[in-house]
Order: C-alpha cells, then structure tokens, then sequence
C-alpha cells in the first residue's frame, strides 16, 4: 500500500471533518485549533483586523488564526493532521 502525502491526508481529514454525520465530539478549543490551522494551511495569515470581543465567535476565530500564523503551510498541515488524527475516530478515517 501507498502512503498517503501530507496534502493527500490533509484533503481526507478537511473532507471527514467537513461532513456533519463523520464529525467527532469535540471541545470547541479543539474546534478553534483546527479552524486556525485549516486557514493557516489554505490561505496563510489572517489579513483582517481583529473583530470586536463584543463579537464573540468572530474574535474568537480570528484568534485561532492569529495563533497559528507563524507556521508554514505545510507545517500548519502537518499540525492539523496530528490534531485531526487524535479526534477523528479510526472508523472514519
């Protein structure tokens, strides 16, 4: 069998985690790591300013950008994998 490629893991989790019926439980700090990683990953640092804290879930997502932003985007891929992996069940990868 062939291994995977970390974009190839990547697209497969993104997808598994994308569809409602497969998505694990999960805390929403874990939700917020993996949102800030899958747009570090896909389109880099986060280029708006930082909403309101009046605007809970907008600043809490721009956060969980901000956090990540250092990180390459394959680096950001590879940690949303590793994150993706731990959460995901082995029935559905």
């Amino acid at each position: 069998m062939v291994e995977e490629t970390l974009d190839e893991k990547f697209q497969r989790l993104s997808k598994t985690l994308g569809v409602k019926a497969t998505r694990p439980r999960m805390s929403i700090q874990t939700k917020l790591d993996l949102y800030g990683l899958w747009h570090q990953a896909t389109g880099g640092s986060v280029k708006t300013p930082k909403p309101s804290r009046v605007n809970v879930v907008a600043s809490a997502k721009w956060n969980a950008r901000k956090k990540y932003e250092k990180l390459s985007k394959d680096e950001a891929k590879r940690k949303f994998v590793e994150l993706a992996e731990k959460v995901v069940p082995p029935s559905n990868l």
